[in-house]
């Protein structure tokens, strides 16, 4: 079940200047609590007494309302015709989890028997309650209009990053010695020249 609200914004002002954007705050409950051992794996009975699998530690998952934030501005400037934008977006980080494979003679003398696959996956943080460091990321463009003829060009300016973050964007999330290191961060920033032409 989806629970949030939506806020967007477009306005057109004087002298050609443009804001659009909004924002987005909400959550995802999942609950299977009522499914859990019942209909996909019901309880099943052996010498050590009833089982139940999978567990329904963490069937009711109900994460924080989060908050994305997404803005984007256009306006002329009084020189040359140059024409200035910038985009900014703020979003919530990565969720870290901590998955944790166990091995049947791991458990085996406190469960009372082998695992029937070999390995189990256990979660050792509640779902949706750790997050990485947030998003936030302003991209500028700096552009002029040319005709030559009657081919309509633009020349462009372009910093990505301006901030220079570099959250992580995907991380690993098997507990062990290389639990939460990144395997994609935000690129550094950097600057583009580029042209466009329209014949």
């Amino acid at each position: 079940m989806f629970n949030g609200i939506d806020l967007a914004l477009n306005m057109r002002l004087p002298r050609g200047v443009l804001l659009q954007g909004g924002s987005s705050t909400g959550h995802v409950v999942l609950d299977n609590c009522d499914l859990v051992g019942k209909v996909d794996n019901p309880i099943s009975s052996n010498s050590s007494g009833l089982l139940a699998s999978p567990s329904s530690l963490y069937c009711h998952n109900a994460p924080p309302f989060l908050t994305q934030l997404k803005f984007l501005g256009m306006f002329p400037l009084p020189w040359w015709g140059l024409m200035t934008s910038a985009t900014f977006q703020s979003v919530p980080g990565p969720q870290i989890t901590a998955s944790y494979p166990v091995r049947s003679d791991q458990v085996a003398a406190s469960l009372g028997r082998n695992l029937s696959a070999g390995t189990a996956t256990v979660q050792l943080i509640a779902p949706g309650t750790m997050f990485g460091d947030r998003l936030n990321q302003l991209d500028y463009r700096l552009t002029k209009n040319f005709t030559i003829g009657r081919v309509r060009a633009q020349g462009q300016f372009d910093l990505f990053n301006l901030l220079n973050v570099s959250p992580a964007l995907l991380q690993n999330n098997t507990f062990g010695t290389l639990w939460q290191q990144p395997t994609a961060v935000l690129a550094g920033r950097l600057f583009k020249i580029g042209a466009q032409f329209n014949f």
